[in-house]
């Protein structure tokens, strides 16, 4: 029997786990290396899809021993078996309608599309392409909007000034009520997914998953940003940083160090 038995820590990557300008922090490793040892179960839950893991979150397969909830909830991912379930799709139609009306009333506005494949821009947008491959994503197809397959699609996101996407976000909420999900993942991004759909949703699979080993989970989630206070919510123990937005800050039972301190690290030493 190990003390961390029954102890499931989910955490979001950016700004959460990683440090400012990406890095890891050597003292969350060590953390998470005694936390596995002593029977805990450590993953993520963040907005990325795994491929785009590989350059940020160097041998994530071996950091994490549980299913990571990637792409804001749509889908389950198991870093060992390298296998995707409990997908969620965008409706095609709806979301293809969205892009439209942003494409020709937004001109500012960049967007992407995450789908099965990896990720969809606009031809010749090339400040998107260099964003993507800066971070070491290739798995990148330009395409003019009307040759956009949105069948497989997880989420839209789009990119723009604070102020700008304030006017979007209001846009698109009286074009499109009660169809879509909208999250700031951060100030210049708005994140387009079908209502209902967020990290929260793969929570109960994630506990009756190990239910049916015989284990009762205590989950605990951390987060800093919009986009993760439907899961601090649902979580038992809902945890951020201390850089955390007011609004996460609200929803928590325990507020830590900064990311950049390492605050799963704190998490696990304070259990």
């Amino acid at each position: 029997m190990g003390k961390f038995d029954n102890i499931a820590i989910l955490t979001d990557l950016d700004k959460t786990f990683l440090a400012d300008g990406s890095r890891m922090v050597e003292r969350n490793i060590e953390a998470i290396e005694y936390f596995k040892k002593e029977g805990g179960l450590f993953s993520l839950a963040t907005g990325r899809m795994h491929f785009s893991l590989e350059n940020t979150v160097v041998g994530v397969d071996k950091l994490v021993n549980a299913p990571a909830v990637m792409c804001n909830g749509t889908y389950f991912y198991d870093f060992q078996a390298q296998k995707r379930f409990c997908e969620t799709f965008m409706d095609g139609e709806a979301v293809y309608k969205a892009v439209n009306f942003v494409h020709n009333h937004h001109e500012t506005t960049r967007m992407r599309g995450s789908y099965k494949s990896g990720y969809v821009i606009l031809e010749g947008d090339v400040y998107m392409k260099k964003e993507l491959f800066d971070r070491g994503i290739m798995q990148v197809t330009e395409l003019p909007l009307e040759k956009w397959n949105l069948s497989t699609w997880y989420k839209m996101v789009f990119l723009d000034t604070p102020q700008n996407l304030d006017l979007l976000e209001k846009s698109l909420r009286d074009r499109f009520p009660d169809i879509f999900e909208y999250n700031r993942s951060a100030e210049t991004a708005l994140e387009l997914q079908m209502s209902g759909v967020n990290k929260s949703i793969l929570f109960d699979s994630f506990r009756e998953h190990y239910a049916k080993q015989g284990r009762k989970i205590t989950l605990y989630a951390c987060g800093d940003n919009e986009n993760d206070i439907a899961m601090l919510k649902k979580a038992d123990v809902a945890v951020c940083p201390s850089n955390a937005i007011d609004g996460v800050k609200a929803v928590c039972d325990k507020c830590l160090c900064s990311n950049n301190k390492g605050v799963i690290a704190d998490l696990i030493y304070s259990l």
